[in-house]
């Protein structure tokens, strides 16, 4: 069995997990490879800066800026990945659109006054040769 890495949240060491998941059981879903949680309330509980000596003031504050700039770090990494993949599932449809427009069909209409006797949902279903270029992106 490998052991679990250091958790991040609450900094457990190996054998307080250990001791932990000896103490809690198997759990019934049978995932016993998840990590205990504490509760977010308890995590982001928030400490006083203004209690305490000069030095221990100044340590906590330096950790509370390093904890925010982590957080904004990883902020804006998450933001860049999303951005990232938004932008590839929109070139993705745009892709499938280019194709399913590739392999459509294309039936020339000769005689143009059976299009006026049309009704108007019937005429939007049929585009002329520029539309379809357009749509194509000139190909």
């Amino acid at each position: 069995m490998s052991l679990p890495p250091e958790h991040p949240v609450t900094k457990l060491t190996i054998e307080e997990v250990l001791v932990m998941r000896r103490l809690q059981g198997k759990p019934k879903s049978g995932r016993n490879w998840k990590m205990p949680k504490a509760r977010a309330s308890s995590i982001n509980r928030r400490q006083n800066l203004v209690a305490g000596s000069l030095k221990d003031r100044q340590e906590r504050r330096a950790e509370l800026k390093r904890t925010r700039e982590a957080i904004a770090v990883l902020r804006a990494e998450r933001d860049q990945e999303e951005d990232r993949k938004r932008a590839q599932r929109k070139g993705q449809q745009e892709h499938r659109q280019r194709m399913a427009l590739k392999g459509t069909q294309v039936q020339i209409v000769s005689n143009t006054a059976k299009l006026k006797k049309l009704n108007k949902k019937q005429r939007q279903q049929y585009m002329t040769q520029a539309q379809l270029m357009k749509r194509l992106g000139n190909q």
